[in-house]
């Protein structure tokens, strides 16, 4: 079945909105260094780079080109998703990746760097600190790699 452009427009917007309004409330203070649960805290940081981190440059030039780079990947999947769609596929998981990618590439332009703020730990494991553009990215990659392997 293939579902209207505009529904998957709304679920981007959701994805976008969503994120930023999370980020907003973390950078109004509402987060700097909370422990939530045993597990869960919420702790104020600026990702320069890429995943985890990756590629984290003070260098305005260094970041700059990141940052073109990633809109040039974004770019790519957006033709990529308009094309499965017009062929009639599902594309729930692209938008939720392109949503979340361009949600964080916004934060890029606006501030000095993604704003992630959910850190989840156990023992002595730390997972990367992250937001829910990030979780979005993550899913729709799973939900993709998933459908993938089933396909063979």
């Amino acid at each position: 079945m293939k579902r209207s452009f505009w529904w998957y427009t709304l679920l981007a917007a959701i994805v976008i909105f969503c994120d930023q309004l999370s980020k907003f409330w973390a950078l109004r203070g509402a987060v700097n260094s909370v422990n939530v649960t045993t597990f869960l805290d919420f702790e104020l940081t600026f990702n320069r780079g890429v995943s985890w981190g990756l590629l984290s440059f003070s260098s305005p030039l260094a970041h700059g080109l990141v940052s073109v780079a990633i809109f040039a990947a974004l770019s790519l999947l957006a033709v990529y998703t308009l094309v499965e769609w017009l062929n009639h596929r599902t594309v729930i998981a692209p938008v939720m990746l392109f949503a979340g990618g361009l949600s964080n590439w916004i934060d890029r332009l606006m501030r000095p760097g993604v704003v992630d703020f959910i850190k989840l730990h156990a023992g002595g494991f730390v997972w990367p600190t992250f937001n829910i553009a990030d979780m979005c990215v993550v899913l729709g990659l799973i939900i993709i790699i998933a459908g993938f392997s089933r396909d063979k």
